[in-house]
């Protein structure tokens, strides 16, 4: 499982026990690449898990876009500033 590279969006419950199954099962942690929100997250997920962690706070520019629900009606839809990642 060594040559395995993955990225994650976020690191909250879900991705946090998927990642600790991951890492249990022989991921080595320097080929996990995982997305926070804030550089203090981001810091966490370095310190509690051993990985690469982006913040996007900080980042030099858009690193990923994941739309959040905003309402029931909007899932799925890109607020009025999206403009497309090329």
């Amino acid at each position: 499982m060594s040559s395995v590279k993955i990225a994650m969006l976020g690191l909250g419950s879900m991705n946090g026990a998927i990642l600790a199954g991951l890492l249990g099962s022989g991921v080595p942690p320097e080929n996990v690449t995982v997305t926070n929100r804030s550089e203090a997250s981001a810091q966490r997920s370095r310190d509690e898990y051993g990985v690469t962690a982006l913040a996007e706070e900080s980042a030099p520019g858009p690193i990923w876009r994941l739309w959040r629900k905003r309402t029931s009606s909007s899932w799925g839809q890109a607020p009025p500033d999206h403009r497309p990642l090329h």
